[in-house]
């Protein structure tokens, strides 16, 4: 199995497809507060095929303090994580932003 390699994102222009600019938290599922969010993406080198693969990146994510978080791919597969401010909830839901 390979090893996973995750990179925190660090908004650096060319590392993600421009389209993942506009997508945020939106609002927390628990409180539904709306705004002051802590982010955190990063940049995976596979997604997860197996039972085995998602039990080890789950953790990878878990050492990191990460428990909640979705696996987003176009080009480059990203793990998205957000944490509300307001309650400390991860329980978050992601949107494209409004232009």
């Amino acid at each position: 199995m390979k090893k996973f390699e995750l990179k925190e994102f660090n908004g650096k222009m060319g590392e993600i497809d421009r389209d993942w600019y506009d997508f945020s938290p939106f609002e927390c599922m628990d409180c539904k507060n709306s705004e002051g969010f802590q982010t955190k993406i990063f940049l995976i080198n596979k997604i997860p095929k197996s039972k085995d693969e998602e039990s080890e990146l789950k953790r990878i994510l878990l050492e990191r303090g990460i428990k909640e978080y979705g696996i987003f791919s176009s080009n480059k597969p990203l793990i998205l994580s957000a944490i509300c401010q307001k309650c400390g909830s991860d329980n978050i839901f992601w949107d494209f932003k409004k232009k």
